[in-house]
């Protein structure tokens, strides 16, 4: 399977439970998966990565940065290109009660659409999205395997 063949539709990652849910579409084949094995470390990053633009989306009158998580992201796509892009995340409250939060769609390309991504934020969406596709591939983290010593 190649990536480029892969469009990611949405992602839904649980870090408390584990838990990644990816809906996806191979050339004519939707596909959804749901796993509890454990992302690379350059996933998480890249879905860090995302809550800081998703700060960025949200105007509060007082910091979140602390206390906003996302947890995935929709997007659609104009010629196999990642055209726009919803995030899904939540509010973490100091009670530890957690609020799901609403994004509006931002546009990634092309240009002519009115609320537009940065290209930097681009490429941001366009790394996670990678480390989508190689998780469905089996590209995973390595927690399970041991070190074979030879004598």
């Amino acid at each position: 399977m190649a990536l480029s063949m892969i469009l990611i539709k949405k992602i839904t990652y649980d870090g408390l439970k584990g838990k990644i849910s990816i809906s996806y579409t191979n050339g004519y084949k939707k596909v959804d998966i749901s796993d509890c094995e454990p992302p690379r470390p350059e996933f998480i990053k890249a879905l860090k990565k995302l809550s800081e633009i998703g700060v960025s989306i949200l105007s509060y009158p007082f910091s979140i940065k602390d206390r906003l998580m996302i947890t995935g992201a929709k997007f659609t796509y104009e010629n196999d290109i990642v055209d726009s892009v919803v995030f899904l995340g939540q509010y973490v409250l100091p009670t530890r009660e957690v609020l799901k939060q609403n994004f509006p769609k931002r546009y990634c390309r092309p240009a002519k659409k009115k609320i537009n991504l940065s290209e930097a934020e681009q490429q941001d969406i366009d790394k996670f999205v990678e480390e989508c596709k190689l998780y469905v591939l089996g590209e995973r983290a390595q927690t399970k395997l041991q070190a074979n010593e030879n004598k």
